[in-house]
């Protein structure tokens, strides 16, 4: 199981280390394995590192962190054990990526490509006008649209926020396929179930309406296909040289009005770090587009994909031991550790498992009264990280696992106090 650190909660000592290299470093990114202590990597956290996990209890730890090579030198001359993240043919993240990438993607599609993600959702659109409504929310800074695609009965004629309305977001952070494509077949099964006669899906549809945003981060998610598997920002560049490396792009998970700027544990300052939270609050357009739909509509619940680490996570993510008046509802529908939501996931309050600040789940539950989860999807395979196995069995398998929640969830908006309790608990105070 995956453990996150809390750097509050550890002695930061002075390694000499510096923040991750800028504008000097354009080497591919990889995901590195690195023996730290809980010291090291308290600080490894707040000079803005890319810690995707940490494994393992007590003074000695284990660090998967996202690096370039002039990074991993730089680990390894302060003493840390650096090596590769290898899946169990010995391959690392970039060889793995390289793989997939020759061989031709069966199920991963970009966003600009013909009959990619943009255009999937135009034909939903058009082939369902009875029960979708595609809207463009915003732009990137690319100008790629933010498409977000209503699912409701009778939806050309019932307007915005009319139904109970639950949210669901994916691709916030770039290199997390998975999370599109779950995002995308919950959005298909919706559609097919209806026509097919589901009558649980068909009496939602009726009295709910369900929004989804396939791709949060349009620019970053097609860099992905064209440059670096690895890159989890959008595409601001910071410095303004015209040249996009790993000092630019700004993290739209940490840019929210939401304690945003807290402290340096949640999110960073620095331009090179992969939680970069931007200039300003709200100062990327896909905070903006997002932030401008929940003033839209008034959503009741959502659910943002991520992955990777089996982890099912609600606010507060800001602080730890900052219980929220809602807990009895998120606990209802989330399940615990014996019994999840999630088959195999770990749930649990953010902090708990890592502090974040400008996090879209607490601005959506603190300023919005919209209760919202992150669910970390799995890796597919040992080793494989942000890199899932292009395998369409596996991808079903991953979304098969999540559906249930995802629809609990939605069956619950019409009466949030009395959730769908996917365990038949009761939601009390």
């Amino acid at each position: 199981m995956k453990r996150w650190i809390a750097v509050a909660s550890v002695l930061v000592v002075t390694l000499a280390l510096s923040a991750p290299a800028g504008a000097a470093d354009r080497g591919k990114l990889d995901l590195y394995s690195v023996t730290a202590t809980s010291a090291q990597a308290a600080e490894l956290a707040q000079a803005g590192y890319d810690i995707a996990a940490v494994r393992g209890d007590g003074d000695v730890l284990r660090l998967e962190i996202v690096l370039t090579a002039v990074e991993a030198a730089k680990l390894r001359a302060a003493g840390m054990e650096v090596r590769f993240v290898r899946d169990r043919q010995g391959r690392t993240q970039q060889q793995r990526a390289d793989a997939q990438r020759a061989k031709g993607f069966t199920v991963w599609r970009s966003f600009d490509e013909k009959g990619g993600i943009r255009d999937e959702l135009y034909r939903i659109a058009a082939d369902n006008p009875d029960l979708t409504e595609l809207q463009v929310i915003g732009h990137s800074h690319e100008g790629r649209e933010i498409i977000a695609l209503r699912v409701t009965e009778n939806a050309a004629s019932v307007p915005d926020g009319t139904r109970p309305a639950v949210l669901y977001l994916a691709t916030a952070h770039a290199r997390e396929w998975i999370s599109t494509e779950v995002n995308r077949r919950l959005l298909r099964w919706y559609i097919g179930d209806y026509r097919n006669g589901n009558p649980t899906v068909q009496a939602l549809l009726g009295n709910t309406e369900l929004w989804f945003v396939l791709v949060y981060n349009p620019d970053g998610y097609q860099y992905t296909f064209d440059a670096e598997r690895l890159w989890r920002k959008n595409l601001r560049d910071n410095d303004e040289n015209g040249i996009i490396d790993n000092s630019d792009g700004v993290d739209p998970n940490r840019n929210l009005p939401e304690h945003w700027n807290y402290d340096e544990e949640g999110s960073s300052s620095q331009f090179s770090s992969q939680t970069y939270r931007g200039p300003a609050p709200a100062s990327e357009p896909e905070t903006e587009a997002i932030m401008g739909l929940h003033e839209r509509v008034p959503f009741q619940f959502a659910i943002s994909y991520h992955s990777f680490g089996q982890l099912l996570l609600y606010p507060q993510g800001w602080q730890v031991q900052t219980p929220s008046a809602d807990d009895p509802i998120y606990v209802a529908l989330t399940g615990d550790d014996e019994n999840p939501a999630v088959a195999g996931f770990n749930p649990g309050v953010s902090a708990d498992l890592y502090t974040t600040n400008g996090e879209y789940t607490d601005w959506a539950h603190g300023s919005m009264g919209t209760l919202a989860w992150t669910p970390e999807l799995s890796e597919g395979c040992d080793g494989c990280g942000f890199v899932f196995p292009d395998n369409p069995k596996l991808v079903q398998e991953e979304f098969n696992r999540n559906r249930p929640f995802a629809l609990n969830v939605a069956r619950s908006a019409g009466d949030p106090d009395d959730p769908v309790s996917h365990w038949g608990v009761d939601a009390q105070g």
